[in-house]
């Protein structure tokens, strides 16, 4: 089909815009009627647009044309776009110069929008994208952060796959706010001195001024500290003086203050020397005083200007002596007024220092005893302290819940919500000392949503929005972020056009692909089958992209093939193009021309099908004719002959003598097939019925016939040699009964009969009995069953074979029997085998077979017993010599073929049994492998490639530091355990499976990973007798130990296990036996079990550990019997978290806590254990789901109770 004209235009015009844009009008909305108009009218499609032909006739000219023109325009607005697009390089070049970086991005990206533009936006994106990193590191030199933040951030906008930038930018974020963080804390902290240093006084305020002081020496301000001390210093001295002739006491304070804090300050001994002289004179004065009233004043002062915390002795003296004057109502307001003074200052004292709230307490009870609420105050004191002493217990809450945190921060996956660990962060907050963790959190989480942000940006702007969004959302006043979120929404909206811009294109090729499809279609399309369905494909392609144009050219499509499809059956099947018309008129019934052209065709077909069926009639009735020929029967010649008659009714010019000599040349083979005579008669009468313009001699073809087949048939006879199958001769006559000839037939018996008698007659002589086989098969021929002659002859030869079937005595026989049986019975048979086996054949050719394997048997089972003998020797070669001899002898005997199948069978057997030994000794040699300065092998890897089951490698003294694995029955052996030294950097030292002995060994790892020094996954390994440490640090949860279990049956026995920072043995699955060992000085437990184990553990030495001795948790059951656990941190045995087990005959003494805490488990048994002088408890059962079964226990020295319950469940076995 020619392409529409639009076709052609939009053709002409996607060429031009990618090899020749600048050819092209600038307006995107007058583009496409400016190049219709243009190549419309240049290929002249326009006026020609209704004639197909001309219309191919301008196509070509006026491509040419254009692409001319469109080359020419393209040179010309090239180069005047190259000079304008240059002057706009150097004058962004000349912003960037200038630092007029918001300008020159301007004016970037609407420069990169235009044509001329494309090319050079990379090189100035690159240009000024260095320009901004090297203003940002300018910043950063004069710590102006904030400058330096958004000019990395605008870097990163222009090129998010600059790395400099990047890392850059999170750096210098992560720094802005540690210099924010610390330079806000000491302000805070200056504007806390000077409130502190203004109202200081000796014991009020002291103790929090130096805090912090300290604090901020640690932050770098050491002269602010110092100037901060200065004042105190000044502060306390200049007040000293002040109060020195007046309370002469308090000036004491001041200095005494100074001197504990600054101890080494000069001149500060003179004044408290001084002032000390000064409160004695005065207390001297106060004794002396005669008048109450002088006193009183005295104690109005001395109580105005006491310092709570001094001692009150002095001021309770004079207020006795009040009491002493005769003035108790006097001296009883004057401790209540010293009661007071001293109560209130210790009300401050409650929440920050309780402790001395309660001493200052007592003293004021000591003081005045009768001050109202001071027991109230001195329990409210006391239970602040108990709080405070619980404030290591939050500390460890604030630390598992800030390493919660980080590990939800590790598994989150960006752009996933963060609310739940934004809140857990707000949470951790709320604890004291907290702030460091908080930070760190919030600095990790921001950072890996910050850093997929930079990843996503190129590949996909809107899941960078979103995690930057939840950027936005970790830390909401980050710098840089907005500048990031304009720069992403930018090419967010980018992708959106690009998008559209994208469907439309994609639009327009899923038109070309489905026009392309329906083309497909129709060429492939089976009519009319599928011409309806591709019907509704045209019409779904005009109603989903409106071309009426592209929809009609698929019709005339469509129609051409169907009307090719008509063309290919009217001339070689009118009748399926008649179907087939009639099909397609109902298809289109709403095409009328169509309909119209249909109807003529199925004109034409009508005739072509009215000859096609008289021809189908002609070949009919010639098959029925051929038929005939081949099985002429009388009754159908007429019927045939009528069907000639037929076939030139329906076609007068066909040629029917041809189709009347092929079938009389038929009838004539089926007559010379004739079986008999009658047959061969019968054919003939149908032949010539059937085609009487031939002349047919009936009894001349006959007898020609005849004489052919009895001519074959006397020729078999003749060459039949006589034997014990006579049925072809019997074949042979039945052909002289078919065809009437019973003279020849009688001929042919007597012939067959002197053959037959002259064979008798010589086999006679050997075989009377073959003879009289022969003689019986004569007798079938007809006429010979009663033959007198040959009734004689039989009588005759069976006679005969009587007479051949008597045997004859032979004199040899028995001169052969006596020979064998002396040799069978001599004590020379082995020897004389060979003529035995000569009579014996001798014997077998006289008839005497029989007597013969009498022989042969009495033989066989002599020579048996030697071999017998020979085998129970062992000497295979002899036994099979001599039973092969008795088989020789007797080859059916049964009891030779058994006894030489046992004879190789222990042949092979032992040759089997000598290589299993060369192989064991040649293993024994293998497994000898030696590694070290004089070993075989220079490292333990090496000589574990060459190691088979059962190798056992030594180990000289030496230090090794290897990552070792052994499965299968391997086993290392070293030479001494101080002098042979494993160690690991990369992984765990030992990791096993398989059988095996690991021994003599000091096993260690500094790899500072999660790796064990010994991990066993499998088997049933032994470890003993070595040392085993890991000196990576513990760190929960992921516990390193220096022997970790997981799976198998190995055994621990013997081995010294100490000093591992974490754990010593952890148990994690499997059924170990851990027997003897020494485990000290571990990190954390000695022993550890978790988990679905059935470990038996007994005499182990378990001591000095960090946390508890022995743990048991999460399922774990062991037997824990006969084991010392003593001296370690908490207690001796912390079973908790659903731990169980069977704990029985072990000890448990010194431990810093209890001896056996069972915390939320319930362990199966607790029995004849002796626990005593534990820190606390003997045993602790606490938590709603404990549940302790308690035998037999001994106590003794525990500092608590034998059995303390703090809400659990204890029964008794």
């Amino acid at each position: 089909a020619r392409p529409s004209e639009n076709d052609i235009i939009d053709t002409l015009e996607g060429w031009l815009s990618e090899h020749a844009p600048e050819s092209l009008p600038h307006s995107t909305t007058g583009r496409r009627s400016t190049s219709r108009s243009g190549v419309s009218s240049l290929s002249g499609l326009v006026k020609n647009s209704d004639n197909p032909a001309g219309g191919k006739n301008y196509v070509l000219p006026a491509a040419l044309i254009l692409l001319l023109g469109a080359g020419g325009a393209g040179i010309y607005y090239r180069m005047s776009g190259d000079k304008t697009g240059q002057a706009r390089v150097t004058a962004i070049g000349e912003l960037i110069a200038s630092r007029n970086f918001e300008e020159a991005r301007r004016q970037l990206d609407e420069f990169s929008n235009t044509d001329e533009g494309r090319k050079f936006a990379p090189e100035i994106r690159q240009k000024l994208t260095l320009a901004l990193i090297a203003s940002a590191e300018t910043a950063e030199n004069s710590k102006d952060f904030d400058t330096a933040i958004r000019l990395f951030g605008q870097a990163i906008a222009l090129d998010p796959t600059n790395p400099k930038a990047a890392l850059t930018l999170s750096r210098l974020q992560q720094e802005k706010e540690k210099y924010d963080r610390l330079r806000n804390r000491i302000d805070t902290l200056n504007k806390q001195a000077l409130a502190l240093v203004d109202k200081l006084e000796p014991a009020s305020g002291t103790r929090e001024l130096q805090s912090v002081m300290k604090e901020l020496a640690s932050l770098g301000m050491a002269s602010t500290s110092a100037d901060i001390a200065s004042a105190w210093q000044a502060r306390f001295i200049n007040l000293g003086e002040q109060t020195l002739s007046s309370n002469p006491q308090k000036s004491l304070a001041y200095y005494q203050d100074l001197q504990m804090y600054f101890p080494d300050k000069e001149g500060l001994k003179v004044l408290i020397d001084d002032a000390e002289k000064r409160a004695s004179e005065r207390e001297q004065e106060l004794t002396q005083a005669t008048m109450l009233s002088t006193l009183k004043t005295a104690l109005d002062s001395a109580i105005e200007n006491f310092v709570p915390g001094q001692k009150p002795d002095l001021i309770c003296q004079q207020i006795m002596k009040v009491q002493e004057l005769g003035d108790p109502a006097a001296a009883d307001e004057f401790s209540r007024r010293l009661g007071d003074k001293i109560a209130k200052e210790a009300d401050n004292w409650i929440v920050s220092n309780p402790q001395k709230a309660i001493e200052l307490f007592n003293s004021a009870k000591l003081t005045c005893p009768v001050l109202p609420g001071l027991d109230t105050k001195v329990k409210l004191a006391e239970e602040s302290l108990l709080s405070m002493r619980s404030s290591e217990e939050l500390k460890k809450e604030r630390d598992d819940l800030a390493a919660a945190v980080a590990g939800q921060i590790k598994s989150v996956v960006p752009p996933a919500a963060v609310e739940a660990i934004l809140q857990q962060i707000d949470k951790l907050a709320t604890y004291a000392d907290s702030a460091d963790l908080v930070d760190k959190n919030r600095d990790d989480l921001y950072q890996k949503y910050f850093g997929k942000t930079s990843e996503l940006i190129e590949k996909s702007p809107a899941e960078a929005l979103k995690t930057l969004q939840i950027c936005i959302q970790i830390k909401p006043g980050a710098t840089g972020l907005d500048d990031v979120k304009t720069q992403i929404e930018s090419r967010i909206r980018q992708e959106e056009e690009r998008r559209a811009a994208e469907e439309k294109k994609q639009r327009a090729e899923r038109m070309t692909a489905s026009i392309n499809t329906v083309y497909t279609e129709i060429k492939k399309a089976r009519v009319p089958a599928d011409v309806a369905r591709i019907r509704q494909s045209i019409a779904g392609v005009l109603q989903e992209f409106s071309d009426a144009d592209a929809a009609g050219k698929l019709e005339q499509h469509l129609l051409d093939r169907c009307n090719d499809e008509l063309k290919k059956f009217e001339s070689s099947a009118p009748d399926k193009a008649t179907a087939l018309a009639a099909e397609l008129k109902l298809v289109y019934q709403d095409n009328a021309s169509y309909q119209a052209e249909l109807s003529a065709l199925e004109t034409r077909l009508a005739e072509k099908a009215k000859l096609a069926a008289n021809k189908r009639a002609i070949d009919t009735h010639a098959a029925s004719i051929r038929k005939f020929a081949d099985n002429p029967q009388a009754a159908g010649v007429s019927e045939t002959l009528k069907l000639f008659e037929e076939i030139k009714n329906l076609d007068a010019g066909y040629d029917t003598v041809s189709l009347l000599r092929e079938s009389a040349g038929k009838m004539r083979a089926r007559f010379q097939q004739a079986d008999n005579a009658s047959e061969a008669e019968r054919i003939l009468k149908v032949l010539q019925a059937f085609d009487k313009s031939s002349s047919v001699d009936i009894s001349k073809e006959l007898a020609t016939l005849a004489e052919a087949k009895l001519t074959e048939a006397g020729a078999r006879i003749k060459n039949f040699k006589p034997g014990k199958d006579i049925s072809p001769v019997l074949d042979a006559l039945g052909s002289y009964d078919n065809w009437n000839q019973k003279d020849q037939k009688s001929a042919m018996i007597s012939l067959t009969r002197e053959n037959y008698v002259k064979a008798i007659n010589v086999v006679s002589e050997k075989s009377a009995e073959e003879a009289l086989v022969l003689l019986k098969q004569l007798y079938k021929l007809p006429g010979l069953g009663s033959d007198a002659q040959l009734k004689t002859l039989e009588q005759t030869l069976s006679k005969l074979d009587t007479e051949q079937k008597t045997p004859k005595v032979d004199p040899r026989v028995e001169q052969y029997s006596t020979q064998i049986e002396q040799i069978i019975n001599g004590k020379q048979l082995l020897q004389q085998a060979g003529n035995l086996q000569t009579l014996l054949l001798n014997l077998e050719s006289l008839g005497e077979t029989a007597k013969a394997g009498t022989y042969r048997t009495a033989a066989a089972t002599k020579i048996l017993a030697e071999s017998e003998k020979f085998l129970a020797q062992k000497d295979f070669d002899n036994a099979d010599k001599t039973a092969n001899s008795a088989r020789q002898l007797h080859p059916e005997n049964q009891q030779a073929a058994q006894i030489l199948t046992r004879i190789s069978e222990n042949r092979n057997r032992a040759q089997a049994e000598a290589e299993a030994a060369a192989k064991a000794a040649a293993a024994l040699a293998a497994s000898e492998l030696t590694v070290g300065p004089q070993g075989n092998y220079k490292t333990i890897s090496d000589a574990l490639k060459v190691a088979k089951d059962g190798s056992t490698v030594k180990i000289q003294a030496g230090s090794y530091n290897e990552t070792l694995v052994l499965n299968g029955n391997v086993s290392l052996q070293g030479e001494a355990v101080a002098k042979c030294v494993i160690n690991s950097s990369s992984g765990p030292t030992l990791t096993l499976s398989g059988n095996g002995k690991i021994s003599g060994l000091t096993l260690t790892n500094n790899s500072g990973s999660k790796a064990p020094t010994v991990l066993i996954i499998a088997g049933s390994k032994e470890v003993s007798g070595c040392v085993i440490s890991n000196t990576t640090p513990g760190k929960a949860p992921d516990w390193v130990a220096a022997v970790e279990i997981s799976g198998g049956s190995p055994t621990i026995l013997s081995n010294t296990i100490n000093g591992s920072k974490a754990m010593g043995i952890t148990v994690t699955g499997g059924n170990p036996t851990i027997n003897g060992n020494h485990v000290s000085g571990c990190g954390v437990y000695g022993i550890w079990f978790s988990g679905p184990t059935r470990a038996k553990a007994s005499n182990n030495t378990v001591t000095q550990n960090g946390k508890s001795g022995v743990g048991i948790k999460d399922r774990a059951a062991p037997e824990f019997t006969r084991n010392t656990v003593s001296g370690n941190n908490e207690n001796g045995l912390l079973i908790y978290q659903g731990g169980s087990g069977t704990i029985d005959g072990n000890i448990f003494r010194d431990n810093a806590v209890a001896g056996i805490d069972v915390w939320d488990a319930q362990p199966a048994a607790i029995s004849n254990n002796v626990i005593e002088n534990n820190r606390k408890h003997g045993i602790t059962v606490r938590g709603s789901k404990a549940h302790a079964k308690l035998g037999r226990n001994s106590f003794k020295g525990n500092s608590g109770k034998e059995v303390n319950n703090s809400g659990g469940t204890i029964s008794e076995l």
